[in-house]
């Protein structure tokens, strides 16, 4: 658990009153309200959930953020019962976005939904590599820690073990696509999800200028997480 697993700052105001920012671009999502000892949460209409009002609140009262750390922490534990005990999974949590916008279609005609910083600069490295003659498509983006839960609830129904499961997918609240940030690629005839996309110009070209873009590999061949090689897993880092 680390202090990356915030998703919002507060700056003060005025004496009883503090913003509520986005942290990866400081945009106003609300405000936190301090008056005789009780603290009110608004928030934008169209970012107004229960974990954002329980996150500023954490942090107002505890700014380290360990307090809220532990609150999400135990909520996966909830979410993971069904599956195994977490105090022992290796994998490093994520959040999940709180602010996500549209865009376009993913190749199997869903809406892709990215961090509105993410999908900025995934607009922008699409747009290069089609200068350079390369089509980017999305295979999947967003996913939801309930989407990641069903996900592996529909391969356990269909015989497979949670051993073999987890070898390709990560327990709720575990993947990269919960936060927004993360998105799976392929290109026009190109093999989707499949190893064999390393052959690819689009995977030359992504190797050679995703990182420009705030993009990076994060399941590289004999990485140490366990999980398997993954060419087509890309993460923007709102900090490159």
């Amino acid at each position: 658990m680390n202090q990356s697993l915030t998703r919002i700052s507060l700056s003060k105001s005025s004496s009883d009153t503090y913003f509520i920012l986005d942290r990866f671009d400081n945009k106003k999502i609300g405000k936190l309200l301090v008056k005789k000892d009780k603290i009110k949460v608004k928030l934008k209409e169209k970012y107004n959930n229960k974990s954002y009002k329980t996150e500023a609140k954490s942090l107002f009262l505890h700014p380290s953020a360990d307090n809220w750390l532990e609150l999400y922490w135990q909520h996966l534990k909830k979410i993971n019962n069904i599956f195994t005990e977490i105090d022992e999974y290796s994998f490093p949590v994520h959040f999940e976005a709180g602010r996500l916008k549209r865009f376009k279609k993913d190749i199997f005609n869903r809406d892709i939904f990215l961090h509105p910083i993410a999908g900025k600069y995934w607009k922008k490295m699409k747009k290069a590599a089609k200068k350079d003659g390369i089509k980017l498509q999305v295979v999947s983006a967003f996913r939801s820690i309930q989407y990641q839960k069903k996900l592996i609830l529909n391969k356990i129904d269909k015989g497979q073990k949670l051993e073999e499961i987890l070898k390709v997918n990560v327990l709720p609240g575990f993947s990269e696509h919960h936060t927004g940030f993360a998105i799976d690629l392929t290109s026009k005839g190109e093999a989707v999800l499949e190893e064999e996309f390393e052959k690819s110009d689009a995977f030359t070209w992504l190797v050679k200028n995703a990182n420009q873009f705030g993009f990076y590999l994060s399941y590289p061949r004999n990485n140490s997480t366990g999980v398997i090689y993954e060419p087509w897993h890309w993460c923007f880092q709102p900090d490159f």
